[in-house]
C-alpha cells in the first residue's frame, strides 16, 4: 500500500504510476488525482496543450502509428465494443453524411464498379439473396411487383423529384401501409433508407 500525497488515500501499487527517480518506483500521486490535475491544466491553457499536442504527434508520428498497429489488435474486441455504442449514439448523423456522400457523381460510379464486381464474382449469389428475401416477405414482394407493372401499364408514374429532399433523381415507391400496394410515396433512394430505418 502507498498513501498519495494529493489526496492522502492509501491505495494499492497499482493505482500508482512508474517513477525511476522515486525510491520505490513509483509516483507520489496517484493516477486519479494526475488525472484530475492534467483534465484541469488542460481546461486552464487549451492553446498550449494543444500545440503541444501538435508538435508531439509531428515529432512521435511512426512510434504512435506503431503503438496504433498494436493495440489495434491487442485491444480488438474492447475497440469493436466501443465502436458499435459510438454508431449505435451517432446512426443518423452518420447515415445523413454517408447519403450526402453517395450522390456524388465520383461515389454512385465507385458504387456501380463495385456492384459490377460483386456480381461477377459471387455468380449466382445475388439471385439466391433476392429469392430467399421474397420467399420470407411475399407481401412485400408482390408490391414491388405490382408497382413495376403499374408504371410500365402506365396506371402509374414515377415522379421525377422526391417528396421528402425534393432531390431530381430516379425515385423509389415507398409503401406506408402494404396493404394498399399503389398508394407510395415517391422518394429519393437516401430518403427512402431513412424512413425504413425510423421503422427498425
Amino acid at each position: 500500500m502507498k498513501k498519495c500525497v494529493k489526496c492522502e488515500i492509501d491505495k494499492d501499487a497499482g493505482d500508482f504510476g512508474i517513477d525511476k527517480y522515486k525510491f520505490d518506483g513509483l509516483n507520489s500521486y496517484c493516477k486519479a488525482c494526475i488525472r484530475k490535475r492534467n483534465a484541469e491544466q488542460r481546461k486552464n491553457q487549451p492553446e498550449y496543450y494543444k500545440k503541444y499536442a501538435e508538435e508531439y504527434r509531428e515529432e512521435n508520428r511512426e512510434l504512435l502509428r506503431e503503438k496504433s498497429r498494436v493495440s489495434y489488435y491487442v485491444d480488438w474486441e474492447k475497440r469493436a465494443e466501443q465502436n458499435k455504442r459510438s454508431y449505435e449514439k451517432h446512426r443518423e448523423a452518420i447515415a445523413e453524411k454517408r447519403a450526402i456522400k453517395r450522390r456524388t457523381i465520383e461515389e454512385k460510379e465507385k458504387n456501380r464498379l463495385r456492384q459490377a464486381e460483386w456480381r461477377k464474382s459471387n455468380g449466382t449469389r445475388g439471385g439466391e439473396i433476392s429469392a430467399k428475401w421474397k420467399k420470407e416477405n411475399p407481401q412485400k414482394a408482390a408490391c414491388h411487383s405490382l408497382i413495376l407493372w403499374a408504371i410500365r401499364a402506365g396506371v402509374l408514374k414515377r415522379n421525377e423529384r422526391c417528396e421528402e429532399c425534393n432531390a431530381e433523381c430516379k425515385t423509389q415507391g415507398h409503401h406506408e401501409d402494404y396493404s394498399k400496394p399503389l398508394e407510395v410515396r415517391w422518394l429519393c433512394k437516401g430518403c427512402h433508407a431513412k424512413k425504413h430505418r425510423t421503422y427498425r
